[in-house]
């Protein structure tokens, strides 16, 4: 399963200058009080989609059917490339923090519920997105990445006060939020297992 997860990151080679040149405009260039939910989310879900959609342009599931693996290592190494896109976001939220705050001398976000939001947006996205991609290919999931794109874009322009509405000694409570999101992503990966387990790799 390594070596698929492996495959899965190669092929974005290219696409990481994408992560490059967004963590430069939103996080230094034009930085909002919520630049680490942007920072955090959007290259969790831009990466995943490219890294789908290339899937199935190059039909690298031909190759991959072809070889001694199962459908669940198939799946199962799919869902752990969104925790590797998903630290991606988080260390680029945190490298912009500390830039901006210790280096250009300004302000910028990086809290525990931050963090929380992070994770629960990006799970509660890979638990829709999944089932959704196997079942009817990238083109038909392309609906879940408008959506939370708007959603993150809309998140990040609300001010600072409307979205920590918890003290950060209510933290534990915060968290609910990505406990709740793992969950769902569990329920998700029995789904996608049983469509794809149907499903032509043809298709």
């Amino acid at each position: 399963m390594l070596n698929l997860i492996r495959k899965d990151i190669l092929i974005l080679r290219y696409y990481f200058l994408f992560v490059v040149l967004y963590i430069a405009f939103f996080g230094f260039l034009l930085p909002t009080e919520r630049s680490s939910l942007l920072l955090g989310i959007l290259p969790t879900v831009m990466l995943t989609m490219f890294s789908c959609s290339l899937e199935r342009k190059n039909k690298n599931l031909l190759f991959v059917g072809s070889l001694p693996i199962s459908r669940k290592q198939i799946v199962s190494a799919k869902y752990s490339t969104l925790f590797v896109y998903l630290l991606i976001g988080l260390a680029s939220g945190l490298l912009m923090m500390l830039i901006n705050r210790y280096v250009l001398q300004r302000e910028a976000s990086f809290t525990g519920t931050d963090i929380g939001l992070t994770l629960g947006i990006c799970f509660l996205f890979g638990s829709l997105f999944f089932p959704i991609y196997y079942w009817l290919g990238a083109k038909g999931s392309q609906i879940v990445i408008f959506i939370f794109v708007f959603l993150t874009i809309a998140a990040s322009n609300l001010p600072k006060r409307e979205i920590d509405w918890l003290p950060e000694s209510q933290l534990a409570t915060a968290w609910l939020f990505p406990v709740v999101g793992l969950l769902l992503l569990g329920l998700s990966f029995r789904l996608s297992l049983a469509i794809f387990r149907r499903k032509d790799m043809a298709t």
